[in-house]
């Protein structure tokens, strides 16, 4: 049977939610169509040699927000290949792709939204724009895909249609089953054996909240001289050095380094569907994490009382320092909800079959 040629295209190759899922789709149903991976910014990102090793195809172009002749060489490329079904995974900023496609000939035309606001500064200018390509999404999309409900409330409000459908992120729970110990782990990376570690995995952007990290890690540091805050991330290696906190930069061996942890601390401003937390659940960690809307849909409802207002340092601190001293941190942990709610198989089964081309 011949196989469905799908072009996806990134903002980059960087370590991210957005690319790890990517990645881990096409680790597990790329050899049942053909896949190219179009990169907007143009370079090779931190996951260019495992995007290779799983079998897909890497275009560097370029795009930029208003570059003519970017489009015209994806039109180019969209027509030369034959591609059959396009999937854009940068939100609004799918909309110059949506419409590239239709006027290529291109049937299957998805949107995909991974994220649940806005993640830039929200200059009249900037806003205008998109609306503009929020507008081209509506128009030529012929599916748009979210990992949240908030997200298409956010983006779509009142427009949502037929056409828009929630996938869950799926997590692989077998990368999660480490046979090493804490201990021998906690070696490897290089931290002390004798500490509580309050965990973060995520990359420095402003929607990360690193600033709220820090001061809620200066004050709990302070007060209890047994625990210390790890982060991992494309980033952590250049914030300020400060007592009590490792940064650990980028970070290949997540599943190993969660293990690492007795607590996973994740207060975001903004998210879609939050890969790091999900696996953190996964792997069984308590977690204190933000109550924003995108966060509530992805945890259940009884252990809504782990999260606090993202920035209020003083609610992270009081919750963190009670879950430290709670003899049973179990009824803080949720790992069987979140191995059933985020089944790798089903949910990445769910993708895979909008993707597909009408003769499969």
């Amino acid at each position: 049977m011949k196989q469905t040629k799908a072009s996806f295209l990134l903002v980059s190759l960087n370590a991210g939610g957005i690319e790890t899922y990517l990645l881990r789709f096409l680790k597990l149903y790329g050899h049942d169509i053909s896949t190219f991976v179009v990169v907007k910014n143009g370079k090779k990102g931190d996951l260019y040699d495992e995007y290779i090793q799983s079998g897909t195809k890497i275009i560097p172009l370029k795009m930029g927000y208003l570059n003519v002749i970017a489009w015209f060489r994806l039109f180019k490329f969209f027509k030369y290949e034959k591609i059959e079904t396009v999937c854009d995974m940068s939100a609004n900023f799918a909309g110059i792709t949506m419409t590239i496609a239709r006027i290529a000939g291109i049937k299957k035309r998805i949107a995909f939204y991974r994220q649940s606001s806005h993640h830039f500064t929200l200059t009249t200018y900037n806003l205008a724009y998109a609306n503009v390509v929020n507008w081209l999404v509506y128009k030529n999309a012929t599916t748009i895909l979210a990992n949240s409900q908030h997200a298409f409330n956010f983006y779509f409000a009142k427009k949502i249609d037929d056409r828009c459908k929630v996938i869950k992120n799926g997590v692989n729970k077998e990368l999660f089953e480490i046979k090493e110990s804490k201990s021998a782990l906690r070696k490897y990376f290089g931290l002390p054996e004798d500490c509580f570690i309050v965990g973060h995995t995520g990359r420095v952007a402003p929607a990360k909240n690193h600033q709220t990290i820090l001061r809620v890690a200066a004050k709990i540091c302070f007060d209890m001289k047994n625990v210390i805050f790890v982060l991992a991330g494309n980033g952590t290696q250049q914030l300020p050095d400060q007592e009590g906190v490792i940064a650990l930069g980028y970070c290949r061996e997540i599943p190993e380094l969660l293990k690492t942890f007795d607590l996973f601390y994740f207060p975001s401003l903004t998210e879609g569907q939050p890969n790091a937390l999900i696996e953190a659940m996964v792997m069984g960690l308590p977690f204190v994490a933000s109550d924003i809307e995108a966060i509530k849909e992805c945890v259940p409802e009884n252990h809504y009382s782990q999260l606090v207002p993202a920035t209020d340092i003083d609610a992270g601190v009081e919750k963190i320092k009670e879950m430290i001293h709670h003899r049973n941190k179990n009824q803080f942990c949720c790992q069987e909800w979140a191995m059933e709610a985020y089944d790798a198989n089903r949910n990445f089964h769910q993708f895979f079959n909008e993707l597909k081309a009408a003769h499969e």
